[in-house]
């Protein structure tokens, strides 16, 4: 009955491929440059391990390598050819001490973004892209700017106070980041806060798509089928403007510049396109990027720029909510050196207040930023991690959760200290962690901690939150690429006594 050429067939490739999977799994246990590190026998064998933990349960990943590293020691290996490390002598030399390891495709492949500064495999391409956009988020460009970003957080708190019932202040935050970020690099105009509850379709797309993340690293036609569904539902959609519609339009501004380039002379203040649009070839860029590359840069930073100031916003502030004592010195310091608030408070102003800083800090280290463990590829030969030797070729990663909280680095780590946070440099917290060939987020420091200075002080200045229904329990998160929150965090909302 089953007998035939396409049944022979079929069962010689059946044979064919349990013989290389046999061999495979053979020398990854046995004859593999890595097979002297610690770690399950599972991870050595298959790659499906880290899939596992990755994707079938759903981000588990992270919390797993925590057990790991409490059984295995400082290094792990948790595939065949990948291996973790904990601790902060080992980040620096994947990192930062000069390191010119190259990203792993795997991982940075997901985000189909190829020709971006955070996807870039090369460092030195990463490095000459940021060099050129630095300009745009220099100090002295935030301060220029810095009446546009309070006229959003204006319409941000004129919005909050408004609201009779419950706000989701973590879509509410993330609004708000997003209008900036749009507004600044860009010169557009969104109306993302007028979006009814604060659910804008773009908050709701980035919701959803987020835990999908690693099942596009580990399935990546999965991008594809994703893709393909939604351009066939998009015809039901009603005035949805979604992330294929945000693509579209900073296309359709990409396409009017290279067109026209003198429309940059129009817009109402510099933008990302007045670097980029610009050849210079002593930072690496001899010719204008290509139109590709120009939009996956511009759908980077809006990704950068919106999602851990608001994070870090919505983590930040239902600590202090949830703790009196910190609540109450940090109104205390505001209304000191804020006695009016109907006058606004300048960031060169704000950046000197010492608890205020504190609470910022501490924000940022709790909410994480990118928790997955950003793999770097050992190259051009082996190479001395934190005193240990690693071949040529290895994946080796630090997730950012082994940072900050790690007892060397933040006593009591899992606790809001902010006696032990003022203490700290101002970048060692959150994206400061990560070299400048690494992540975007370094480049935009500036925007994001005057963002983050404007946004504590005139929330907690100007209005009196209150936590509603929400529990320590709920700022628990899934490791996807970023936190996954457990449930968002709710206030209700007055306008602060004087």
């Amino acid at each position: 009955m089953f007998e035939g050429p396409l049944y022979t067939a079929s069962l010689s490739l059946a044979g064919t491929l349990a013989v290389y999977y046999c061999a495979a799994i053979i020398w990854n246990l046995y004859f593999h440059p890595l097979r002297h590190f610690p770690g399950p026998w599972l991870a050595a064998a298959t790659w499906w391990y880290t899939t596992w933990f990755e994707v079938f349960l759903n981000g588990g990943m992270v919390d797993h390598l925590q057990t790991l590293h409490k059984r295995y020691g400082p290094v792990v290996r948790i595939a065949p050819n990948e291996l973790h490390f904990n601790g902060p002598r080992f980040y620096a030399d994947i990192y930062v001490n000069g390191s010119k390891f190259r990203k792993d495709p795997k991982l940075y492949t997901t985000f189909h973004e190829d020709e971006s500064s955070f996807c870039f495999i090369d460092p030195q391409d990463a490095k000459s892209r940021r060099e050129i956009m630095n300009p745009l988020f220099s100090r002295r460009a935030i301060l220029q700017m810095e009446r546009y970003l309070q006229a959003t957080i204006d319409k941000f708190l004129d919005k909050l106070q408004t609201s009779r019932k419950p706000v989701d202040l973590h879509r509410a935050y993330r609004c708000t980041t997003l209008e900036i970020i749009l507004s600044y690099c860009f010169a557009g105009d969104y109306d993302i806060l007028g979006a009814a509850d604060f659910a804008h379709p773009l908050i709701i797309a980035v919701e959803n798509v987020m835990p999908l993340a690693l099942v596009f690293k580990h399935f990546p036609f999965a991008y594809d089928a994703l893709l393909w569904l939604d351009s066939q539902f998009k015809r039901f959609r009603q005035d949805s403007f979604g992330p294929g519609e945000l693509t579209e339009s900073l296309s359709q501004q990409i396409d009017e510049l290279l067109m026209h380039p003198e429309l940059l002379q129009q817009q109402g203040h510099d933008t990302i396109y007045h670097h980029l649009l610009t050849p210079n070839p002593g930072k690496g860029q001899p010719t204008v990027p290509s139109k590709k590359s120009l939009l996956e840069e511009a759908m980077n930073l809006v990704a950068a720029g919106s999602d851990t100031v608001g994070n870090t916003s919505t983590v930040g502030t239902y600590y202090v909510l949830s703790n009196p004592d910190v609540f109450a010195k940090l109104i205390s310091e505001l209304k000191q050196h804020w006695p009016d608030p109907t006058i606004p408070l300048k960031y060169e102003a704000l950046e000197k207040l010492p608890y205020l800083t504190a609470v910022i800090k501490e924000s940022l280290r709790m909410s994480h930023g990118i928790v997955t463990p950003l793999p770097r590829i050992v190259a051009p030969a082996d190479a001395s991690i934190g005193g240990v030797v690693v071949p040529a070729g290895t994946v080796v990663g630090v997730g950012a959760t082994f940072i900050h909280y790690n007892p060397e680095l933040f006593p009591e780590p899992h606790n809001i200290l902010l006696q032990r946070t003022a203490k700290l440099p101002r970048n060692q917290v959150q994206w400061s962690f990560f070299p400048a060939e690494m992540c975007v987020l370094n480049m935009i420091d500036s925007l994001a901690w005057c963002e983050l200075y404007l946004l504590f002080a005139n929330v907690f200045r100007k209005l009196d939150l209150e936590l509603y229904n929400t529990k320590p329990e709920d700022l628990e998160f899934q490791c996807h690429l970023t936190p996954t929150f457990r449930k968002h965090v709710e206030v209700t909302v007055k306008q602060a006594t004087p």
